[in-house]
């Protein structure tokens, strides 16, 4: 029920099995590459170290994709690469996923696995958030050690 309650909330859908996080992974990836895009505003944002979390981002999209693969029994390795050059070959190959029982790439579009645009965006809104309160903590624990080591080696 909630599902539909969402689809009438915002009735946009985008293909399932994984195909929009492969897409985002690829136009990421793209965005992040300085090979090829010499002269390009790529060059001029991404310099540097600046491209690594895009890169990582990118391949943590590709976890779902992944885990459709290992759960059905799949190849992992062979059906993700094989994948992932059908996204990178042309931009319009977006609906390429895998199919959640069997386990290969089949087109969404004409396989007909839709989900809830609303659905997709909370969750990659919420996986971010999750993973920035962690980086959060993280400098907070390291700002915190830090402060107590000055103070014991000031106090001594």
């Amino acid at each position: 029920m909630s599902v539909t309650r969402n689809v009438m909330l915002e009735p946009r859908l985008t293909p399932g099995g994984g195909a929009v996080e492969m897409a985002l992974s690829r136009a990421l990836d793209a965005m992040s590459s300085s090979e090829g895009t010499s002269g390009t505003a790529n060059d001029e944002f991404f310099k540097g170290v600046e491209k690594y979390p895009y890169k990582a981002v990118s391949r943590a999209l590709e976890i779902i994709p992944r885990t459709l693969i290992q759960n059905c029994g799949g190849n992992v390795v062979k059906q993700l690469t094989t994948l992932r050059a059908k996204h990178h070959q042309q931009a319009d190959q977006f609906a390429w996923g895998i199919d959640g029982e069997t386990g290969q790439l089949v087109d969404m579009n004409k396989f007909g696995i839709w989900e809830p645009i609303a659905v997709k965006m909370q969750t990659i809104k919420t996986a971010i958030e999750v993973k920035l309160i962690c980086l959060f903590f993280l400098l907070l624990k390291f700002y915190l050690n830090f402060i107590l080591d000055c103070y014991f080696i000031t106090s001594y």
